[in-house]
């Protein structure tokens, strides 16, 4: 109680000094002293905002006197004296809390920008101060869809120690079961009588979710829910855990029981659920927006049209300027279905191809985050950081020529259209003599162009060309390096490992090396490269004395475009390795099919050994290569079998 009357009076002593600390004549103080009554005021609401070091519980959360938005609009006021009176310190420090207050209410085109300069200023951040702020900044750049910003600072964030985990950029790349077991193996169950411990059911239901996997999860937020009752009999939690985020947090996993039975088609006892969390989500307007949107919906299968818009118009009004992606898909799906159930076709057809773009948006989004992880997850060398300058150099040849290609193409069918416009004129003019001798010379100079044009396209398939012998030679000299460091190293393991990269950039080096003699630079045959692929491997790892027979049944003449090539190679590269690796480790023969093959339009892979096969432990062990081959099915949308039938068995099947 003397708390919350210190914090009244400091509020209306602040409200009062910055709202008035311009007008001299009225307070009657100097300059100097002006200035620094505004800044001893602005000192004051920093200290009252921090408790005991930590911003991690909000001043208006803990006293439930002044809103957020009131608060903002305080800091902004103390912000703006500050900057004029050339307090930069204190101006650093507001920016601070500034960033937070916008962070919790979603309001991430402010928050953005000035986490963005603390963070560039970050060696004035004490250690918790920059767990936050990364925290927030990795979100933001999630919520964004800049991925390759979120993952840096992820890297950092694991530098520093503060997570060792990865799996909310899997979530975000749509990598959903990636998540999941990243979550389950690495994100270690709180502490009882916590808000974490309770945070993680809530993600970990969430993840179960995202994977159609309703009963886990139902089971996971009622294992939650009964946790978070528990605590109420708990004598004195509140020291533990304030009372009102214990009310949020018990809300929101009994909601989300009520979404696992909707999304499972039971409707029955779900209204009493969703009323409760939203009760309880005051404080987490983010919570409260996707439980009114299931209300909407709840209300809606009931023909109760009126209620349903009502809170679909709660939503509206609440995620104006937030950034909730799944949300607002949501909100334009029972939007559309509310207008096509009241006969209001127009506006159902609206809000329908509102929901199909941004849909559209969100997949598109995922697959190249899903491109820019898998990068990210290739990078296993100490030299990683040369490796992404020669790739983003090698990324202008290519981005280079490709402008060149289609300006190509572009002054071709300008040509083109000239030809066929002067053709036009000949024929209408042709007894017009006047106009021959002018069509005749327009004639030549369009042969002159044309030359020019042949010239400059043979000089663009030099320069391509050119291009893919620089990129081969590069991952050749990176090659070699690491030829070196195993001969260096006389760990087995290490060399192992090292042997498993050099193998990866060989098969990248390959294409490459296709690329710069072939005459066509989009698709390469795949028969040719698998076979010396696979020829490289045998020399890699069968010793003298081994004879291990390799039967390719690949079909002749068949092409692939060089994105598939690439994932193919690295796939046949890890099935191919592990053979040799493992089922031929203790023998002196076997057998090694390799198929590949077209048919209606689809590709069908099998990559076969006679070995002894794999169990559960030894999958584990070796789950980068397999972990690797999953994820360049993933981006081939292939569907992959591994099966044991005396020996291992990969297959694989997309569509061409």
């Amino acid at each position: 109680m003397k708390c919350k009357i210190v914090l009244i009076l400091l509020l209306q002593l602040s409200n009062a000094a910055l709202s008035h600390a311009s007008d001299i004549t009225d307070i009657r103080l100097s300059k100097k002293n002006q200035v620094e009554t505004s800044n001893q005021v602005a000192r004051q609401l920093i200290k009252l905002w921090y408790k005991e070091g930590s911003d991690s519980k909000k001043i208006y959360d803990r006293y439930d006197l002044y809103s957020a938005k009131e608060w903002s609009n305080l800091i902004e006021k103390a912000q703006n004296i500050a900057y004029q009176n050339g307090s930069t310190e204190l101006v650093f420090q507001l920016n601070i809390i500034l960033s937070s207050i916008y962070h919790d209410q979603t309001r991430f085109e402010k928050a953005l920008p000035i986490l963005e300069a603390i963070y560039n200023n970050k060696v004035q951040l004490s250690t918790k101060q920059l767990n936050t702020i990364l925290v927030r900044l990795e979100e933001e750049y999630r919520a964004y869809n800049y991925i390759e910003k979120a993952i840096k600072i992820r890297r950092e964030r694991i530098k520093n120690k503060f997570i060792n985990t990865y799996w909310e950029i899997y979530k975000d790349c749509g990598l959903n079961e990636a998540a999941k077991k990243d979550f389950l193996q690495f994100e270690p169950l709180p502490p009882a009588e916590t808000e974490d411990r309770l945070q993680y059911y809530i993600r970990l239901g969430e993840l179960y979710l995202s994977l159609n996997q309703y009963d886990s999860a139902k089971t996971t937020f009622l294992k939650g829910a009964d946790e978070a009752n528990q605590l109420f009999k708990i004598k004195d939690i509140s020291k533990k855990i304030r009372i009102q985020n214990l009310n949020f947090w018990q809300g929101c996993l009994i909601g989300n029981i009520a979404k696992c039975d909707i999304y499972r088609g039971i409707y029955i006892d779900v209204l009493p659920k969703l009323y409760f969390d939203i009760s309880k989500s005051n404080h987490d307007i983010d919570n409260k927006i996707e439980k009114m949107i299931l209300l909407s919906d709840v209300f809606l299968r009931n023909k109760k049209y009126e209620i349903s818009k009502q809170y679909l118009d709660s939503a509206s009004n609440y995620i104006a300027g937030k950034t909730i992606k799944q949300a607002r898909l949501n909100l334009y799906h029972t939007k559309s279905n509310y207008f096509k159930a009241t006969k209001q076709l127009d506006s159902a057809i609206y809000y329908l191809e509102l929901f199909n773009e941004y849909n559209r948006t969100l997949n598109s989004n995922i697959q190249k985050n899903q491109s820019v992880l898998l990068l990210a997850e290739l990078e296993l060398s100490n030299r990683r950081t040369e490796l992404l300058a020669s790739q983003s150099s090698n990324l202008k040849y290519i981005i280079q020529s490709r402008i060149q290609k289609q300006q190509l193409l572009i002054m071709l069918f300008s040509i083109f259209v000239i030809l066929a416009f002067m053709l036009g004129l000949y024929l209408n003019n042709k007894q017009k003599l006047k106009n021959k001798i002018q069509i005749e010379k327009q004639n030549i100079e369009l042969r002159e162009n044309s030359k020019h044009i042949n010239l400059q396209n043979i000089k663009n398939k030099m320069l391509l060309k050119e291009l893919h012998h620089r990129v081969k030679n590069n991952l050749q000299v990176m090659y070699s390096l690491l030829n070196i460091q195993k001969r260096r190293n006389k760990e087995e393991d290490t060399k192992e490992i090292l042997t498993s990269v050099q193998n990866r950039i060989q098969t990248m080096a390959l294409v490459h090396e296709n690329l710069y003699n072939s005459e066509s630079f989009d698709y390469i045959e795949i028969s040719k490269y698998i076979k010396t692929l696979v020829n490289h491997l045998y020399s890699i790892y069968t010793i003298e004395g081994k004879n291990i027979e390799i039967q390719f049944d690949i079909q002749s003449k068949l092409e692939l475009p060089i994105e598939q090539v690439i994932s193919v190679g690295l796939i046949v590269n890890e099935a191919t390795s592990n053979a040799f690796k493992y089922a031929y480790k203790h023998r002196q023969s076997g057998k090694l099919d390799i198929l590949i093959e077209e048919h209606n339009d689809r590709i069908h892979i099998e990559v076969k050994d006679d070995g002894p096969g794999y169990n559960e432990d030894q999958i584990k062990e070796t789950s980068l290569g397999i972990k690797l081959i999953k994820v360049m099915c993933a981006q081939l949308k292939a569907n992959y079998n591994m099966i044991q039938d005396h020996g291992i068995m990969h297959k694989i099947d997309f569509k061409l």
